[in-house]
């Protein structure tokens, strides 16, 4: 293939979020797993026991929540920005998923399939989703660390909701890191988008986001080159799409 255009999707700022959000989450995932008692004990033991799951969950948890609640007034523009395209919602996005279907059973035949907005209709539910379950693991998390044991049927409650909470961000997780990991043939490439010079190609973009990348191709001229990605006749070009000679 030769060296293709490419388009930038996500800032140094956006990856850099993502990147700790992402090791925060883990980390609490792990540790949650571990004073559950889902972890085989050899695993559990190796990493420090149920004192070392308890006090990491507990600072992580804290940690999790101060930045979550910091983010708006911190980032205001990036924050309703985020929020306006996670819940752009159109009616014509209901056929949407058949037609990428479609087109990823037979994309020599058939059209990437058309919605609006920065992410695709699947996008927006798996990310309201994330949302949805971090803001209950936060607030449930909140009443189990401060609430008194006393009050017996609100944490009861809470428990319930951390639990809930925690099953639906693990599976909009993993779908999440299915399609962000470039296994699908459909999403080859994605990764770098987040992991690397945080651009992707053109095509790429065409497939998955075709409006926003009809929109960012006429305004990448005003976007400059990554020190790693050359330019050729004007446009950005990444070296490692080269053809070999």
């Amino acid at each position: 293939m030769a060296g293709e255009r490419l388009l930038l999707r996500h800032d140094r700022v956006a990856r850099l979020v993502h990147l700790g959000a992402a090791i925060l989450i883990i980390a609490l995932v792990v540790s949650g797993f571990g004073l559950a008692g889902l972890m085989p004990d050899p695993v559990a033991s190796l990493l420090g026991g149920h004192l070392v799951f308890d006090t990491t969950h507990t600072l992580f948890g804290f940690v999790f929540s101060i930045a979550l609640m910091l983010l708006p007034p911190l980032m205001p523009t990036r924050t309703r920005c985020l929020v306006r395209d996670v819940t752009d919602f159109h009616r014509p996005d209901i056929h949407w998923p058949l037609a990428f279907l479609r087109f990823s059973l037979h994309p020599e035949r058939r059209r990437p399939a058309h919605h609006k907005g920065r992410f695709d209709p699947a996008q927006r539910v798996i990310f309201l989703g994330l949302g949805i379950s971090l803001v209950l693991l936060v607030v449930s998390g909140l009443v189990l660390s401060l609430i008194p044991p006393s009050a017996r049927v609100l944490l009861a409650w809470a428990v319930r909701i951390h639990i809930f909470a925690t099953v639906m961000l693990l599976v909009c997780a993993s779908i999440h890191v299915l399609a962000g990991s470039g296994l699908l043939p459909t999403h080859r490439g994605v990764t770098r988008a987040m992991f690397g010079s945080g651009r992707v190609r053109l095509s790429l973009a065409r497939r998955l986001w075709p409006q926003w990348a009809r929109i960012e191709a006429t305004e990448s001229d005003l976007v400059d080159p990554d020190p790693e990605v050359g330019t050729v006749g004007g446009e950005i070009v990444d070296p490692s799409l080269e053809d070999p000679p």
